[in-house]
């Protein structure tokens, strides 16, 4: 007796093993699954298709898989055979059966077992994306992926081959990559539905993230200009990324240990400085689809201490000075003379950093010697105190100071943020000099009234349009704060 003859007999063995089970458990037939007025149950088919994957795990070795598959196929046929002969009138009737001579089992009123010829999407074997010989064989096969849940268990192995296809088709393949991040936007979308599913999208997000990081590099090391559409892949990596990035912290769903390594990544990406023309263009984007900086504002407000913050912004190694590179960012926008450049985007956001950042410290616990040196080397926490106290108080002047000049450009520019945007970039940038002011309360009362007195002055100078939102900060926030102090 051959292999193949008793393969085929197993199959048929195990086919009609899961046809009795599907008779017993379904009696009526594809129209078991209709629910009311022959609205699909989606409950019920979820069940069925937990069993299967169930099923599925359950199997010793992986090539057990496709016999599964080709028996259930069989069933499934034989299934819905006789549920129809039976219907029909060409068989015994039972109640059960009679009952739904009227039903519609077309493939809009029964979305499982009708559609299962035509394409029900059965759980893909890791292996079948491995053996894929290609980017693009490979992409036909992650095609097949259809729920959030057939991703988890094979993520670890799956992401490395996707991120490396990204990196390899943005020089080869630009179509097949937007194909590839829509793929996983789709997959984001999807895993939204349940919190189980938070650490598979942190691995599909780093996913936007880390092909960005091999791209750049590849670009700072080869000096070599990117096509159109190879920066509309930037372009596209950027949004996608901060969109995701943005959902997960506004749901609540930061987890540290998933984090950590976008963590490091994102901001060398975001907010340091650097020549290369692709890196400016992700800072340029993000800057402008995100003027007031809400991935970093929904960050911190999540992380558990000011130390992980401070660790981030102000590292040892040279790459890490970010703070130190954003506060002279700020800086050189207004030594420039404030003018509106190609720059001025990246600018006003890295103000939107600091202020942010600023909120979150307070003035007591900001690193202030590290925007004051360019040696960020030494820890800042052993930095403060009040060894350097006149030092930090001249930081503190001039980032009141460039705060104050920062609102004053935006109240009068109408060219580079629509008026939403404006609106929303001066409410963080007085968030920061109200900061600055409640920080304040511990220094002597003529620096006190001193930088009170500046603020209210300046801010009512510049209101001559008498915007809400400054009466407002005038009149209620400023007026609040000044009784505290």
């Amino acid at each position: 007796m051959s292999r193949s003859f008793e393969q085929e007999e197993h199959i048929k063995e195990m086919a009609a093993s899961l046809e009795k089970q599907l008779n017993f458990q379904y009696p009526k037939g594809p129209s078991s699954f209709n629910g009311i007025d022959g609205v699909p149950d989606l409950e019920e088919e979820t069940f069925l298709r937990n069993n299967f994957q169930a099923m599925i795990n359950e199997l010793p070795f992986p090539s057990d898989f496709d016999t599964l598959k080709k028996a259930f196929v069989i069933a499934v046929q034989q299934w819905k055979a006789k549920t129809n002969d039976a219907v029909s009138g060409g068989g015994d009737q039972s109640p059960a059966i009679s009952s739904t001579k009227n039903a519609k089992t077309t493939g809009k009123s029964f979305s499982l077992l009708d559609q299962l010829q035509g394409g029900f999407a059965l759980p893909v074997p890791f292996e079948e994306i491995q053996e894929a010989s290609s980017s693009q064989d490979r992409f036909i096969v992650l095609e097949k992926i259809k729920y959030s849940e057939d991703l988890l268990m094979d993520w670890d192995k799956i992401s490395p081959i996707l991120s490396n296809d990204l990196s390899e088709t943005f020089i080869t393949n630009p179509d097949l990559t937007f194909r590839l991040i829509s793929l996983h936007r789709k997959w984001f979308d999807q895993g939204r539905s349940s919190t189980e599913y938070t650490p598979l999208l942190y691995g599909i997000c780093d996913n936007m993230l880390e092909t960005l990081v091999t791209i750049l590099s590849s670009a700072e090391s080869q000096c070599i200009d990117q096509t159109e559409d190879q920066r509309t892949i930037v372009i596209s990596l950027v949004q996608n990324w901060r969109d995701m990035w943005l959902d997960l912290m506004q749901r609540d769903q930061y987890l540290e240990e998933c984090a950590e390594k976008m963590e490091k990544s994102m901001f060398r990406l975001f907010l340091r400085s650097g020549s290369c023309k692709t890196l400016q263009l992700a800072q340029k984007v993000l800057a402008l689809i995100d003027p007031c900086a809400y991935w970093f504002q929904s960050w911190v407000t999540l992380i558990r201490t000011n130390e992980r913050l401070i660790s981030l912004l102000c590292g040892s190694e040279n790459e890490t000075k970010i703070l130190f590179d954003t506060w002279n960012r700020v800086r050189s926008f207004f030594e420039n003379g404030g003018s509106n450049t190609n720059e001025t985007p990246f600018q006003l956001y890295s103000v939107a950093i600091l202020c942010t950042m600023l909120c979150k410290t307070r003035i007591s616990q900001f690193p202030w010697d590290s925007i004051t040196s360019s040696d960020c080397a030494e820890d800042p926490d052993t930095k403060r105190g009040n060894k350097n106290a006149n030092k930090i108080q001249t930081a503190v002047d001039e980032m009141l100071d460039l705060f104050l000049k920062v609102f004053a450009f935006i109240s009068v520019d109408g060219n580079a943020h629509d008026e939403h945007a404006s609106t929303n970039l001066k409410r963080t940038v007085l968030d920061g000099i109200e900061a600055i002011l409640a920080g304040s309360r511990n220094n002597t009362e003529s620096v006190v009234n001193r930088r009170y007195e500046k603020v209210k002055s300046s801010l009512k100078e510049q209101n001559v349009a008498r915007d809400t939102t400054v009466d407002y900060f005038i009149n209620v926030r400023l007026h609040h704060l000044r009784l505290e102090i």
